[in-house]
C-alpha cells in the first residue's frame, strides 16, 4: 500500500483569492477564507487597538476630554466670606480652605458618570445594625460601563453618631421631643429619638457615598477629587461642609471656663470662646441684619472674642 500524499496548504493573499462568490464578503488573509465585510472591519479595528502606540494616544485623548469636561461643564459652589460652600449652593463641586483637591458632590459625580456611560451594576447593603439608640450601615456599589463590564467599586458607611443626625431638628424627625422657648428655639430634649426610624436615611446616605467613591475610582480621578472628603460629604449637599480644624483655628486660645454664651441656636448656652471664628462671624452678620439694636450686646461680645483671638494669633 502506498503512503498517502502530503497535502500542502498555501496561504493566499487577497489578490490571489480573487473575487468572493458571495456578495458582501471579502477574503481574510488571517482566517484564509471569505468572511462578511463587517467582520473584517472588526478584525482590522481590533488589530489597530492592540497597538500600544494607538492605546496611548487614545488614552491621552480620552483623559484630556474628561478633564476638560470637569473644568468647563461642572459648576463650582458658591462660598461664604470665610471660604466655605454656602448651604444649598454646593452645586457639582467645591474647594475647602487650605485643601488643593476638589470635593465632588453626588450631582457632580452623576454628571461624570453620564459622560462616561457608567451606571450602577450592583448595590448591596453589606452591614446594618439599628437600635433605638444608634444606627449604622455599610453599602457596596459597583459601577459598570455601557457593555455591562465592571469598571470600579467602593464601599462606604454612615452612622447616626455623625453630626448631621444629632441636630435637634433631625432628632425630632426620628421621634425626639424638645422643649422650646418663646422664639421657637430648642432648649432641652425631653425624649430621645428612636434611630430605628433612620434606617432608610442612613442606608441611602451610605449608598450615595459608595457611588461617589466608585465613580472616582472607576474614572481614576483621585488627583482631581479628594476621595475621602467627597465620600464623607455625599448626601449632605444641603449643609455647609467644613473640615476638622483649619490651621488658623488651631491658634485660637482654649475656651474660657466662663464668659459670654450663645443666646439661641442649636448650641444655645455654650461659651462664645468654644465656637469657631467662622461661626461667630456668621452669627454676627445674622444679628446685624435681623435686629442690630436688639442684639447690640451680643454683637459686642462677638467682636471682643474675635479681637482677643486676633491679638493672640499675632503674638
Amino acid at each position: 500500500m502506498s503512503e498517502p500524499t502530503a497535502v500542502v496548504h498555501t496561504r493566499l493573499t487577497k489578490e490571489e483569492a480573487g473575487a468572493s462568490p458571495v456578495l458582501g464578503e471579502v477574503w481574510s488573509e488571517e482566517l484564509q477564507r471569505f468572511i462578511p465585510r463587517g467582520q473584517q472591519f472588526a478584525l482590522d479595528r481590533a488589530k489597530v487597538e492592540d497597538d500600544p502606540a494607538f492605546m496611548l494616544a487614545e488614552y491621552d485623548k480620552r483623559r484630556e476630554a474628561l478633564l476638560t469636561f470637569i473644568d468647563s461643564k461642572l459648576t463650582e459652589a458658591e462660598y461664604t466670606g470665610s471660604g466655605y460652600p454656602v448651604k444649598g449652593a454646593m452645586h457639582d463641586f467645591y474647594r475647602l480652605p487650605e485643601y488643593d483637591l476638589k470635593t465632588v458632590t453626588k450631582g457632580g459625580a452623576s454628571k461624570v458618570a453620564n459622560l462616561l456611560r457608567f451606571r450602577i451594576g450592583k448595590k448591596r447593603v453589606t452591614f446594618a445594625n439599628f437600635t433605638a439608640d444608634h444606627g449604622s450601615a455599610r453599602v457596596m456599589v459597583e459601577l459598570v460601563d455601557a457593555e455591562g463590564r465592571p469598571v470600579g467599586a467602593h464601599e462606604a458607611a454612615c452612622s447616626t453618631a455623625e453630626k448631621g443626625f444629632q441636630r435637634p431638628g433631625v432628632r425630632c424627625k426620628y421621634g425626639a421631643k424638645w422643649e422650646r422657648d418663646k422664639d421657637g428655639e430648642y432648649v432641652r430634649e425631653l425624649e430621645p429619638p428612636d434611630y430605628r426610624a433612620a434606617e432608610n436615611d442612613v442606608v441611602s446616605r451610605a449608598g450615595k457615598r459608595a457611588f461617589v467613591g466608585a465613580l472616582i475610582v472607576a474614572a481614576s480621578l483621585e488627583e482631581v477629587f479628594d476621595l475621602e472628603r467627597s465620600t464623607d460629604a455625599a448626601g449632605e449637599e444641603g449643609s455647609e461642609t467644613k473640615p476638622g480644624t483649619p490651621a488658623a483655628e488651631a491658634k485660637k486660645p482654649a475656651p474660657k471656663s466662663d464668659g459670654p454664651r450663645l443666646p439661641f441656636g442649636d448650641h444655645k448656652g455654650e461659651l462664645l470662646s468654644a465656637q469657631k471664628a467662622d461661626d461667630l462671624t456668621r452669627l454676627r452678620t445674622w444679628c446685624e441684619k435681623k435686629d442690630p439694636k436688639k442684639w447690640a450686646k451680643f454683637i459686642g461680645e462677638i467682636d471682643e472674642e474675635l479681637e482677643s483671638r486676633r491679638v493672640a494669633a499675632a503674638d
